[in-house]
């Protein structure tokens, strides 16, 4: 990456190059990029669902081997069977649950479509103690909740309001997490979008819960949540929000996004007396998943989650959690993956200094963590809290650090329209040749693919690639964007789209046909079979399977490539000969007995050794078998020598046409910031510059200082992507010099990302869409002019 940097003109700024780069890299991962494998019209993948009925599909639970999924208007409980190579879904039963005829008629009535008018099931939770299922469903526009008795008859055991803990749209992004009693949910509370919140309560009691503060943009900025997971102790919500203007100094790719993990207390009582529903112990920070660099480059979407994935390491088991990423320019969109260690995380919420903001400073500014501080604390009587404490540990949720990235920079780089969504982990995958362990990775896409990847970190290749993703194989299973990806039961990927429920094995190894292809592929779980001459699921004995999941080495193939050439008549290219079916030569050297080619068969403690016919011999390699072809028919050796050489070489042209097509790439690139800088520059000759300030709505070249006050001597100004500091460090002088960036134009209508319950890309942003309520009148210049007339007049 810095080589690419170097070589590119200076007139140039480093963000600017570093996009250049970046584009450069992706290409070359998109080149290597293999065609996927159609699997829509496989007979040997299940799926459930039709393409004339949208059923909604979103949710997943696991009930030992049942599969429990929720969709409008319905819950469905599914088995999957596989007989022999074939795989079927079974829906074994399934629980209809419609809104009322009254509530419908009154949803038509309101809503701008009518296809909302149903109970889009959003939140679906097993009770692993008591066998409960809890439902909770947007039931048109009137959220409601049940817990039904999953056993039997599916009686309703209880019913209460859902507003809180299910979305009132089907659009609107909600993740939520069952603990015993207490329902932990991050959705939208009301009609238009604008009230997001972080909310828990007890599902068998009626006591109001505990949430966010309403209209706090310090806590949640109209947010996108990606996904939750939970400990013993805590439970992490993942998401992407709007930044305040006071956090942010050049918009230059950014989109006014910020990648956060948010965290509250499981021993969360609520606040003293005022503060009684609101939480005490909500810390966040951003995710640090970049590119490295003068000037780091952000992906700022966080799009998706995996479950956490336990390690053993020397030191103890480590607990990481993978995400997807995306960002989007006008120019360059592009998908990556990052992981983080949740004990960073913890480490960080009680380690890292804050970013705060008040009314006499117009940028945020890292304030310093004291020693009593109980911010990112789980203090047991929360509820016994001095009124101070609380309203400190409200005014300070932002974290200055940032959570580090474990792979140390974004990887599995994507560009493309077709954007990562979906992930999930199968962890510790055992391969039996180097007795390593690696995490195989599944990430679904806004265009119904799933592509393999096999991380190869913690194996001895890990120092020195690039890139330790490897992706393996792109699997084709939909025209829709994947909403849900799960590994079930360590046999299948189950795999939603709004219309279809989809299982598949967890590899595809009869579709590589060839021993080179099988090899290639380093995917963990296939590997050629030295006996029966194809590629199958492996099992733990290393010694019957080729494979090279390290290096992707196929060398050994040859040998048994050298079989398959030989099982067709292949013409000489220096005469019109034909070579023979492999048999023919065996029975010509049969006529002059075994003794001919037995000193070229390396085979003891073999019974067929002394055998004349060696085709149906275990023992014999394709090798011993070439040796005996040469020795019986010295005449045919070199033919026999071209037809058992596999072509191993890429066409040299298409080499040659894909540098060009990157140079001209490169080329483009560069002629184009050169020119958007020279603009950038005569535009700026014509504007006077100012300051960035907290909810500044003037237009350009208007300075409103003197309304916002002026920052003290001793204030530095944050950048949106701050670099990571250590805990309870300076800030780098660096971080003070900001160079000036053409913004892009960005279209705050667009359709904006939806994970979680509903996918990337599958809906329109509407709490982006809306004005935080909390924001306070500024007067324009028109204003004030108005004002001192009005006073003059007087």
């Amino acid at each position: 990456m810095q080589a690419l940097v170097s070589v590119l003109p200076r007139g140039i700024s480093h963000r600017a190059a570093y996009t250049i780069a970046v584009f450069i890299s992706v290409s070359c991962v998109v080149a290597a990029f293999s065609p996927s494998i159609d699997l829509r019209t496989d007979a040997n993948i299940a799926s459930f669902g039709n393409d004339e009925k949208v059923d909604y599909f979103r949710l997943l639970e696991v009930d030992g081997s049942h599969l429990i999924v929720g969709a409008a208007d319905n819950v469905f409980n599914m088995t999957i069977i596989r007989d022999g190579n074939t795989i079927r879904i079974v829906n074994s039963s399934h629980y209809f649950w419609a809104p009322t005829s009254e509530t419908t008629k009154d949803c038509k009535q309101k809503a701008l479509d009518q296809d909302d008018c149903h109970n889009f099931i959003r939140v679906l939770a097993m009770d692993k103690h008591t066998g409960h299922l809890l439902v909770c469903g947007t039931n048109a526009y009137k959220p409601l909740c049940r817990i039904l008795d999953a056993k039997g008859d599916k009686k309703v055991r209880r019913e209460f309001s859902g507003i809180g803990s299910a979305p009132l749209e089907p659009r609107h992004n909600t993740s939520f997490l069952l603990d015993g009693d207490y329902l932990y949910s991050a959705t939208i509370s009301d009609f238009t979008g604008a009230d997001s919140l972080i909310f828990r309560r007890n599902i068998n009691s009626d006591k109001n819960g505990i949430r966010t503060e309403r209209n706090n943009l310090k806590q949640l900025n109209k947010p996108q949540f990606a996904g939750r997971i939970a400990t013993n102790e805590h439970v992490y919500f993942f998401f992407r929000e709007r930044t305040p203007k006071v956090e942010s100094v050049d918009s230059f790719g950014t989109n006014g996004l910020y990648s956060r993990v948010a965290r509250v207390c499981k021993n969360d009582a609520g606040g003293p007396e005022y503060f009684s529903n609101e939480w005490a112990t909500f810390v966040k920070a951003q995710l640090n998943c970049s590119l490295p660099g003068a000037k780091q480059f952000f992906f700022d979407q966080i799009v998706s989650i995996s479950n956490i994935i336990e390690v053993p390491t020397e030191i103890g088991i480590r607990r990481l959690v993978y995400a997807t990423f995306v960002s989007d320019y006008d120019f360059l969109s592009h998908s990556v993956i990052c992981a983080f260690d949740v004990d960073e995380i913890d480490r960080l919420f009680t380690k890292s200094d804050f970013l705060v903001s008040d009314s006499t400073k117009s940028a945020y500014y890292r304030k310093p963590r004291e020693d009593s501080s109980l911010v990112g604390t789980c203090p047991e009587g929360t509820n016994n809290l001095t009124r101070d404490q609380m309203l400190t540990l409200k005014a300070t949720p932002l974290m200055a650090d940032l959570v580090p990235n474990m792979f140390k920079q974004a990887v599995g780089i994507y560009q493309g329209s077709d954007h990562y969504n979906q992930i999930a982990i199968l962890p510790e995958v055992r391969l039996p040749e180097h007795d390593h362990r690696v995490d195989v990775l599944y990430v679904g896409t806004d265009q119904g693919n799933i592509i393999k990847f096999v991380s190869l970190r913690g194996t001895p290749r890990e120092n020195q690639l690039a890139d330790p993703l490897v992706k393996v194989s792109v699997m084709k299973v939909a025209n829709a964007p994947i909403r849900r990806l799960l590994i079930f039961n360590n046999q299948y990927v189950v795999a939603l789209t709004d219309r279809k429920v989809t299982a598949m094995p967890l590899a595809q190894c009869d579709k590589l046909t060839s021993c080179k292809a099988c090899v290639e592929a380093r995917d963990p779980h296939c590997g050629w079979h030295r006996h029966e001459r194809k590629c199958v699921m492996h099992n733990s004995t290393a010694g019957l399977f080729l494979q090279d999941v390290l290096n992707g080495e196929s060398s050994a193939c040859k040998d048994f490539e050298a079989a398959a050439v030989l099982s067709a008549p292949v013409e000489s290219p220096k005469s019109s000969m034909k070579l023979a079916p492999i048999l023919s030569p065996i029975e010509k050297v049969n006529k002059t007995g075994p003794s001919q080619f037995k000193k070229h068969v390396s085979m003891p403690n073999c019974e067929c050794a002394d055998s004349p016919d060696l085709s149906n011999c275990p023992c014999a390699t394709p090798g011993d078998i070439y040796a005996s072809l040469r020795s019986s028919d010295p005449s045919n050796a070199e033919s026999i020598e071209q037809a058992v050489t596999p072509g191993w070489h890429f066409p040299q042209w298409l080499l040659i046409t894909i540098l060009l097509v990157q140079l001209l790439i490169i080329i483009g690139l560069v002629v184009f910031f050169l020119w958007m800088k020279s603009k950038s520059k005569s535009a700026k000759s014509n504007v006077t510059s100012r300051p960035i300030l907290a909810y500044d709505n003037g237009s350009p070249g208007i300075s409103t200082r003197s309304t916002m006050g002026t920052l003290s001597s001793k204030t530095t100004t944050i950048s949106p992507h701050p670099v990571p500091f250590t805990y309870g460090g300076s800030i780098p002088p660096e971080t003070m010099n900001y160079e000036p960036f053409q913004h892009i134009h960005i279209d705050t209508q667009s359709e904006g990302y939806q994970s979680d319950s509903l996918g990337s890309k599958s809906g329109s942003d509407v709490a982006s869409q809306m004005v935080g309520s909390s924001k306070p009148f500024r007067p324009t210049p028109r204003d004030m002019l108005n004002s001192v007339s009005r006073i003059d007049h007087h």
